[in-house]
């Protein structure tokens, strides 16, 4: 698979940043349209959020698998985008069709944006445990 394009949106305020990577794995296939209409507005939501560097989709749709990846100035710009709908809403509507979620952040320097998708899943492979691994062991199998 190609490595998904990277959005650029601001450039960093500082030295250092935060990146945040997050798994979805769906219960079934069926549930995929949903998801997706779900993700629309909260693309849009990013697209304007204050602090953001940059950010990455990769979807896997027939594995029911779709990563996110962002870059962000400080933790509270992240914490302050995660609250607010539409995004706090999905969070919550989402959860009952999700068989696996994982998450990692991990802090860098301003220059490393946007890191590469390798090196991303390589990350929330090796702090991802249990069934937020997927199907196949990791979410790195992608």
């Amino acid at each position: 698979m190609a490595e998904p394009g990277w959005n650029h949106v601001a450039g960093p305020a500082g030295e250092e940043c935060l990146f945040l990577v997050t798994y979805f794995h769906l219960k079934h296939v069926w549930h995929t349209p949903g998801f997706v209409r779900t993700t629309g507005p909260i693309v849009r939501q990013v697209r304007e959020a204050e602090g953001l560097l940059g950010y990455s989709l990769r979807a896997r749709p027939l594995t029911k698998e779709f990563w996110t990846l962002s870059a962000w100035d400080d933790a509270r710009m992240l914490t302050r985008f995660i609250g607010r709908p539409p995004h706090a809403r999905a969070m919550v509507d989402l959860r009952p069709r999700m068989r696996a979620f994982g998450s990692h952040r991990w802090s860098g320097p301003a220059d490393s944006v946007p890191p590469s998708w390798q090196e991303t899943l390589a990350r929330l492979a090796s702090e991802t445990t249990g069934p937020a691994r997927g199907e196949r062991g990791t979410p790195a199998s992608a």
